[in-house]
């Protein structure tokens, strides 16, 4: 597996004030990292470059589907309103991910789906 470095630290949900020792990753790109369990699940941006051309819809809703959420919301409320992590790189920890490519998602009629390899991937 490959590692990924996040920032570990304390955060905190705007909407239900809940606060939890978590992860964050800082991108400034539009990379998505999701969590589930202990899990990490990284969605390069560079994955759309592996699709037809005008091929768009939110693979961070596909996976919430199967109990992923994105790093950055909160456990409690599922909430992305938190307030703004410090990113302190002392607080950075190498961390085991799996990444998400084409082949795992298929298009059905005009809907694209986990394919059977994602499924046993990420389900």
């Amino acid at each position: 597996m490959r590692k990924l470095k996040l920032f570990k630290e304390t955060l905190s949900c705007q909407d239900c004030l809940y606060s939890w020792e978590g992860l964050a990753h800082g991108f400034s790109r539009g990379h998505s990292v999701l969590i589930k369990e202990k899990k990490i699940l990284l969605i390069s941006d560079d994955i759309w470059y592996s699709f037809p051309k005008g091929t768009d819809f939110d693979m961070d809703s596909i996976f919430a589907k199967h109990g992923w959420r994105p790093i950055e919301s909160c456990p409690k409320c599922l909430s992305k309103n938190i307030f703004p992590p410090i990113y302190d790189k002392t607080s950075t920890i190498e961390i085991e991910y799996i990444e998400v490519e084409y082949e795992h998602f298929e298009k059905i009629k005009s809907d694209w789906k986990l394919s059977k390899s994602g499924k046993l991937k990420f389900v």
